[in-house]
């Protein structure tokens, strides 16, 4: 399950990865999203079942799903712990959990709370229709999950593009993105965390 799928990049991504034999279903609150995903996976000539529904009320049935996906969702969803719960609820024991949401003290937030401070982010279309965002420390993702019979498997951080930035910027963006990752040691002054938990057996 591809919860938060959007426009469906990602979906079609996971298809890639996994191969036609794996069930795959894409979910998003919006219906221009499903429709949209819809054409692109026929666009791409994969199967993918589209979902019209609410990650944090999943229309699914208990331990039913072998991984559960989510990009750049859970800090806009104020009930976070309990979309987690919801999450690990449809995972079938030893099913996996995969995330990602951006680092709560990297650069990049550092950077974007600036903007925010100073009214500098009327520049960005993209983050003016932005609604509720609050990144979560790594600490609290773990509390949560272990409290929920969860194993962390793999966590780390990098990438370094600025998403408040407005769009003739991210050429400059993209080189300085490039110098950034070739230094040892900058993963989680970047952007992104990424997450993977295993949901305890049985």
């Amino acid at each position: 399950l591809d919860v938060g799928c959007g426009p469906a990049e990602s979906t079609v991504c996971l298809r890639r990865h996994f191969g036609e034999g794996t069930r795959l279903v894409g979910l998003d609150v919006g219906w221009d999203s499903v429709a949209f995903g819809r054409a692109l996976a026929r666009a791409n000539e994969h199967a993918v079942d589209f979902l019209q529904g609410d990650g944090t009320a999943l229309p699914l049935r208990d331990g039913s799903l072998d991984l559960v996906v989510s990009m750049e969702l859970i800090e806009h969803l104020p009930a976070w712990e309990a979309t987690l719960a919801e999450w690990c609820r449809v995972l079938k024991p030893d099913g996996y959990l995969c995330f990602t949401t951006p680092t709560p003290r990297g650069l990049h937030t550092l950077v974007k709370h600036a903007f925010v401070g100073l009214h500098l982010n009327r520049l960005s279309w993209r983050h003016r229709r932005m609604s509720y965002e609050r990144f979560l420390h790594p600490g609290e993702v773990d509390r949560s999950l272990r409290a929920l019979g969860c194993v962390l498997r793999r966590r780390e951080a990098g990438l370094f593009v600025f998403s408040f930035l407005p769009d003739w910027l991210y050429p400059a963006n993209a080189a300085v993105e490039r110098w950034l990752e070739r230094i040892p040691g900058t993963g989680w002054s970047g952007v992104t965390a990424f997450y993977l938990y295993q949901k305890a057996a049985g």
